[in-house]
């Protein structure tokens, strides 16, 4: 992120589990496999996402062992509606 500047942050949907753990792995290409598309900026977006949004780095903070990055957004599209993927205390979730 810092390198390039920009960024895209997807949301994905409760069918998207397999998405989210390809997406989480360490190193490599994390969109090996993944069907997905490009953003109106040029960013990776997997297929099927409620929404997105594409960013620019505005700023990093320490957050100890980790990076807090703060972003800008520049552009919010919506996708389609469905129930959101969540994940909380180690596992995925349902919203009802």
């Amino acid at each position: 992120i810092r390198e390039v500047g920009r960024f895209a942050v997807s949301f994905l949907a409760a069918d998207h589990e397999e998405v989210a753990l390809a997406l989480a792995r360490r190193g490599g290409d994390k969109f090996a496999g993944l069907s997905w598309s490009e953003s109106s900026a040029g960013h990776p977006i997997p297929d099927g996402v409620l929404a997105y949004v594409d960013c620019r780095l505005a700023n990093e903070l320490d957050g100890g062992d980790h990076l807090i990055v703060v972003a800008a957004v520049e552009e919010m599209t919506v996708v389609r509606e469905a129930e959101p993927l969540l994940f909380f205390r180690g596992e995925f979730k349902k919203v009802s």
